[in-house]
């Protein structure tokens, strides 16, 4: 069993030499997320707004940038970046991102068990002129209490990026 471990071991180290297997560094990208708040139907965002009453309507807007330090990277694939937003206790009427491409509606996973709905993007981080992401969701306050919003992203990426902005939910 040792044996095999160390094998495998050199093989890894063998294959970082050579170029074979590609770790990524997470300090290469690193991206900037806002989240703001509108309760006027969209026409004035704020940043913080923090308590809403259960059963009003209400905008989440996150605008999401991605730069990097990899200006060595020429495969476009390599800076495609996965981030997700996570909204638990609200009913969200609409999703859209809005991109270099336009706008796209965005349909939810659900967790029906923890009350909580997860929506998955993805952006392009770029060394010179990063692309501004929009992300608007038309939602209502469902439950009482503090809940936590959050924005991750993928593996690529150092945790201490993610964003959490914490709503109350008021009777």
């Amino acid at each position: 069993m040792k044996k095999i471990v160390i094998t495998l071991c050199l093989i890894f180290v063998f294959g970082l030499l050579c170029g074979c297997v590609k770790v990524v560094d997470p300090s290469l990208y690193v991206p900037e997320t806002r989240g703001l708040i509108s309760t006027d139907k969209g026409n004035n965002y704020r940043e913080n707004l923090k308590a809403i009453y259960v059963g009003e309507e209400f905008y989440l807007k996150f605008e999401v940038q991605i730069s990097t330090t990899d200006k060595q990277n020429k495969k476009p694939k390599a800076n495609i970046i996965p981030f997700t937003v996570t909204i638990p206790a609200t009913d969200i009427f609409d999703c859209t991102l809005t991109d270099f491409s336009g706008n796209v509606q965005v349909t939810p996973a659900s967790d029906s068990i923890n009350n909580i709905l997860r929506y998955d993007f993805r952006a392009v981080a770029s060394s010179s002129n990063p692309q501004k992401y929009t992300v608007i969701f038309q939602c209502k306050a469902r439950d009482e209490g503090n809940h936590e919003i959050k924005v991750t992203y993928g593996k690529q990426v150092n945790e201490v990026y993610s964003k959490t902005m914490t709503l109350v939910y008021n009777n």
